[in-house]
């Protein structure tokens, strides 16, 4: 299972997406970061579909900002559950 980063350039839309993100993806799969407007999803879908799903791409577009899929190379010092979670598959 992937994980995705999702940049948020608009605080406005901020609602909008982690609603999208509560319907399209399992709650234990994703988390927020509200300082950087930021949002981490575990899941097996493609970059596409996830914009697809949080209207960043699309007919339904609503939402300005990027999804990247991260890959096994990360590093840094954090709260232990983000690391678990990151872990979890």
């Amino acid at each position: 299972m992937a994980i995705f980063l999702v940049v948020i350039d608009e605080p406005s839309d901020i609602g909008t997406v982690r609603s999208l993100i509560a319907k399209h993806y399992p709650k234990n799969s994703y988390d927020y970061h509200s300082d950087a407007h930021l949002f981490l999803i575990r899941c097996d879908d493609t970059t596409g579909e996830i914009c697809e799903n949080l209207r960043i791409q699309g007919d339904a577009r609503e939402v300005s900002g990027v999804v990247f899929k991260m890959n096994t190379a990360y590093s840094g010092f954090t709260q232990g559950s983000l690391w678990e979670w990151m872990g979890d598959d």
